[in-house]
């Protein structure tokens, strides 16, 4: 797990993206899991009560604000592959990707006060 916030090891936009979401999204819901430590421009966002529920989040070669995400799911049963592979989109804005984390790890968003 990582914090991603002052990681000199993510460029940047991962940096922001995770900013941003943790403003928008309850962070009783998911968690951060770096299974790409060495691709500075990913971030897994997983759900906290179950790990192997995630989205894949990255902006290699983006235009600001843009980003390519792809679902993880647990893997099914006799699997020896760690995840099932999930639908992806090549290129969505912020907004849509944050709708993509809410809805795929059953996550609340932050209600204004």
């Amino acid at each position: 797990m990582t914090t991603a916030r002052n990681d000199p090891a993510k460029d940047a936009s991962i940096v922001k993206f995770v900013g941003e979401l943790r403003k928008l999204v309850d962070s009783a819901g998911f968690a951060l899991a770096d299974h790409w430590a060495d691709d500075p421009f990913a971030i897994g966002i997983a759900s906290r009560s179950d790990p192997r529920r995630l989205v894949y989040v990255s902006t290699f070669q983006k235009e600001p604000l843009r980003y390519y995400v792809e679902l993880e799911f647990p893997p099914e049963e006799k699997s020896d592959l760690p995840f099932k592979k999930g639908t992806h989109a090549e290129d969505v804005g912020f907004d849509t990707a944050v709708e993509v984390i809410v809805r795929h790890l059953h996550a609340a968003r932050v209600t204004k006060k």
